[in-house]
């Protein structure tokens, strides 16, 4: 907790720096509001001292990415969740890490409320709960919330990467950069 709130501190600094309410990197990519008072370098500039913090700050990360059908009424949502929620374990066990874990989420997804429903799950069951270190769960907007805001930042780079791939391509720089922390993947 201490960790994160330092984090949180030190990428509120880079937005106010930079007069950002808040980093949505889709936005800070194509310079639309309110990243459209930067130029492009200096839209650049905030991304790298943002990413920068997250290698500074992060222990491990894990980025899925999904075909997002809306149609099958966010069976694909609850899936990643479940991957992550996976990841996550996987990793507290391959570091010995013992200790309860809280689960966020960022707020508006389509499946949200099924993947709610499978954290309830969880929690009302004792042995789920331990076996998933189960300390609560919470959906959470993007702004006002610095990690989903780096969680968005990877996310973003994954998967414009992911779409435009092929066999013989490599990842930008950035997102290289990003993947040398000691990353989970699921596809």
């Amino acid at each position: 907790a201490e960790q994160l709130n330092r984090f949180c501190d030190k990428w509120n600094q880079v937005l106010v720096e930079y007069g950002l309410p808040y980093f949505h990197m889709v936005d800070c990519a194509h310079l639309a509001p309110p990243f459209n008072k930067l130029t492009r370098e200096k839209s650049v500039q905030v991304q790298m001292q943002l990413m920068r913090l997250i290698k500074n700050f992060a222990i491990n990360g894990f980025v899925c990415n999904i075909l997002n059908d809306k149609s099958d009424k966010g069976q694909s949502y609850l899936k990643t969740v479940r991957q992550a929620i996976d990841s996550v374990v996987n990793w507290s066990e391959s570091t010995s890490y013992s200790g309860k874990i809280a689960y966020f989420f960022e707020a508006g997804a389509t499946g949200q409320g099924l993947a709610d429903m499978y954290l309830h799950e969880i929690a009302n069951s004792a042995d789920l709960s331990g076996r998933f270190r189960y300390a609560g769960h919470a959906f959470i907007p993007k702004k006002g919330n610095p990690a989903a805001q780096a969680a968005d930042l990877l996310a973003w780079q994954y998967h414009n990467f992911t779409k435009r791939r092929d066999k013989h391509s490599l990842a930008r720089l950035d997102l290289r950069a990003l993947l040398r922390l000691p990353y989970g993947g699921c596809k």
